[in-house]
């Protein structure tokens, strides 16, 4: 399944029911990409568009919780499964989410690939797509085999310290580096900023048994959680320790 949206710099999409811009290079790319396929939207996007008629040459399907609504021409579901139940004989790549706010929310989790228009203005909008820039930082600091999140928190189990970063520190870490304009590469430093004082702490404090760096920690230099457990020995390291560092 695909997504497919333009932006402003501040991931907004929309205001009053309507686009914030309208941009012919856009708009032609729009129907490119979506004619012939299945068209997933909102009931607010499906009266903005012209006569509340259905996009021309494609299968218009029309989430709303109003089950006796009625959008002639397309097809009305009343719930996120209903919609994947109507779309499961298509192919994924037929597939487009194309709004409002909510129903890219809803459909987010589904969407593997995104086609996002960046407009390098900030608009007065009142409805935002996910900031998919920091979404795609997260998911780097946190999947990969070899993660940034996860080396550090190997380096932490040295001195036999759990780390664990809540969702929000990890988001405020992509918005630092995403502020920053560094990208990926720029973590490592954002990451050392917020953990030196615990890398030196840790190992001369063998009761810490628990580190959780909380969204405070990260913006306002905050100590992060530190949970500690009196009876706790010394870890002693051995060459295994240091080779799976």
């Amino acid at each position: 399944m695909k997504l497919i949206a333009a932006v402003d710099k501040n991931w907004g999409i929309g205001r009053n029911n309507r686009l914030l811009v309208n941009i012919p290079e856009d708009m032609q790319l729009f129907r490119q990409e979506t004619n012939g396929k299945v068209v997933i939207m909102g009931r607010k996007t499906f009266e903005s568009l012209k006569e509340k008629s259905p996009l021309y040459g494609r299968k218009n399907i029309v989430l709303t919780t109003n089950k006796s609504y009625d959008a002639k021409g397309a097809v009305v579901c009343s719930s996120v499964e209903e919609v994947l139940d109507a779309v499961k004989d298509y192919d994924d790549n037929d597939i487009y989410v194309i709004g409002g706010g909510e129903i890219y929310k809803e459909f987010l989790p589904y969407c593997d690939v995104a086609h996002i228009t960046k407009i390098d203005y900030k608009y007065d909008a009142d409805t935002y797509l996910e900031n998919l820039d920091k979404k795609a930082l997260v998911r780097i600091m946190t999947e990969p085999k070899n993660a940034i999140v996860k080396q550090y928190q190997r380096l932490f189990e040295l001195d036999g310290v759990k780390l664990e970063f809540k969702p929000d520190a990890l988001k405020a870490i992509a918005d630092i580096t995403l502020e920053r304009k560094t990208g990926a590469r720029g973590l490592r430093s954002v990451f050392e900023s917020v953990l030196k004082d615990l890398m030196f702490k840790a190992p001369s404090d063998y009761t810490i048994e628990k580190v959780i760096i909380t969204e405070d920690s990260v913006t306002k230099g905050d100590e992060p959680i530190i949970l500690r457990n009196p009876n706790k020995n010394p870890k002693r390291l051995t060459s295994s320790n240091l080779k799976n560092a």
